[in-house]
């Protein structure tokens, strides 16, 4: 599916009203590593020209030849599908995300990326590049971009031990604080809330539980007042007790 490219114009701001303004983008790459003046500039750049698609649409459809791309805003995450259609989730990307940003290609990077909301994401080649090229002024981009790589890797591994070892309702806790964890790098929890737009069978095809499991699973951190969900977000009450259920 092709994007529709969509141009936003935005003023220069500086103090609260720029950070205010600050992509998540910038937020979580600026926060993994010390960025110049230059560098945010190249960032805020990228992020100033964005492209939206819609629920479903493919962002990256598998394979070596990778488009680098910054999640802007929305969900979408990386697939395998089995020949059967049943596919197993790898792992989200959230605003602030990136695909194929890295000096090279990772394995992940040629899993196939699918929204899985609207999605605004924007070209990041020009970012690549830079990233490629090793020079000494752009260090540290290249720092925060290898450090977004290691921290997505190190949930992958947190996803097998979840798949593997641990319980729905335990699975399901340790992926909560995760992505609460993820949303608040970005700087997108709001009044404690982070958001939560997925569907309970997609939240399924990522924990490898049936929807009927999922449901219950969520009702019973509900019961005992460890999750909040209101109109596509959540709130965590008790994030120490919840660590505690997921072994964290």
């Amino acid at each position: 599916m092709s994007l529709t490219h969509v141009t936003e114009a935005r003023p220069r701001l500086s103090g609260p009203a720029r950070a205010a303004a600050t992509p998540p983008a910038l937020r979580l790459l600026s926060g993994l590593a010390p960025l110049t003046g230059a560098e945010f500039e190249l960032v805020r750049r990228c992020a100033l020209r964005s492209e939206r698609v819609q629920t479903g649409a493919v962002l990256h459809p598998g394979g070596d030849k990778i488009v680098p791309r910054l999640i802007l805003a929305g969900w979408a995450c990386r697939v395998r599908e089995l020949p059967d259609g049943r596919r197993q989730i790898l792992g989200f990307l959230l605003p602030g995300d990136a695909i194929g940003l890295g000096a090279c290609a990772r394995p992940l990077d040629r899993a196939p990326v699918v929204a899985l909301t609207r999605v605004d994401s924007a070209d990041a080649s020009s970012l690549a590049v830079i990233v490629g090229e090793g020079r000494s002024a752009h260090q540290g981009l290249a720092r925060a971009v290898e450090t977004a790589a290691e921290l997505e890797l190190e949930r992958l591994l947190n996803q097998l031990v979840r798949l593997g070892r641990q319980s729905a309702y335990e699975r399901t806790a340790a992926w909560l604080l995760e992505t609460r964890a993820r949303f608040a790098r970005a700087g997108l929890v709001e009044n404690d809330a982070f958001p939560l737009p997925i569907t309970q069978e997609t939240l399924g095809e990522a924990l490898g539980l049936s929807v009927v499991h999922v449901n219950r699973t969520l009702q019973q951190l509900r019961r005992e007042g460890l999750l909040e969900l209101r109109t596509g977000k959540a709130r965590l009450p008790d994030p120490d007790r919840l660590a505690e259920v997921a072994g964290a």
